[in-house]
């Protein structure tokens, strides 16, 4: 038997007076941080990071994509410090791109998972558990119906022509790419061997079990936390 997970947000006031924090089984934490309020900040902390990571941020285009950039690697490595009592963090990819942090000997194994779009910069933190969370800024798109027939599964596409509302795409997109992230495999498989009902996930006509989707409430966005819950 599964149980729910127990949620809890916290934003930019907390992320700046954060000190050591704990994880407790069937317990996510989830950062809703806006990166633009704290540019100084980021331009502080920058030494944090690796030289590899400085040097990718210094080749985004523009601005934003390089703060954004900045601010989700920041804000994991402080973070996974305070949750951990680790001071040198150092994070890995896995095989499809997906960050994750190996914990050193005699410490626990934090699980972790960020997205950033337009000002927001999301992250989700849990022990033990496999995370993912994912963030759309919910613009304008005329050709949202033809990439919901293309890679969404036919009971979405056909939902969302019904909705005849762009902001419907946007949902399936964040949960179903927040499910992805979880498992780890990008889009190796696609987006359409699976559906989100509500806030579970169906796999050849089954749910999922052990899985659940979290909305993430943001004015203009489109936000999902996708985990693995723990069994009791």
């Amino acid at each position: 038997m599964v149980f729910q997970m127990k949620i809890e947000l916290y934003g930019n006031a907390e992320f700046l007076n954060v000190k050591k924090k704990w994880l407790h089984t069937g317990e996510a934490h989830i950062w809703k941080i806006r990166w633009r309020e704290l540019d100084f900040f980021w331009e502080q902390h920058k030494p944090f990071l690796e030289k590899e990571e400085r040097q990718k941020a210094e080749q985004y285009c523009f601005y934003e994509d390089q703060m954004r950039y900045l601010a989700g690697k920041i804000a994991v490595k402080l973070l996974l410090k305070e949750y951990s009592g680790v001071d040198k963090i150092v994070l890995s990819k896995g095989k499809y791109g997906k960050l994750y942090w190996k914990a050193p000997y005699g410490h626990r194994e934090i699980t972790f998972n960020l997205s950033h779009s337009g000002e927001w910069v999301l992250a989700i933190f849990t022990y033990q558990q496999a995370v993912g969370i994912d963030v759309q800024k919910t613009e304008e798109i005329f050709e949202y119906m033809e990439i919901a027939e293309n890679f969404f599964a036919v009971e979405e596409a056909g939902e969302i022509r019904k909705s005849g509302n762009p902001e419907r795409f946007y949902q399936y997109w964040a949960a179903k790419e927040a499910y992805l992230k979880a498992l780890g495999i990008g889009l190796n498989k696609g987006m359409d061997f699976f559906s989100v009902r509500g806030n579970r996930i169906i796999e050849s006509g089954k749910v999922k079990y052990g899985w659940r989707l979290y909305p993430i409430l943001i004015k203009d966005y489109a936000a999902y936390a996708a985990v693995q819950e723990k069994e009791r």
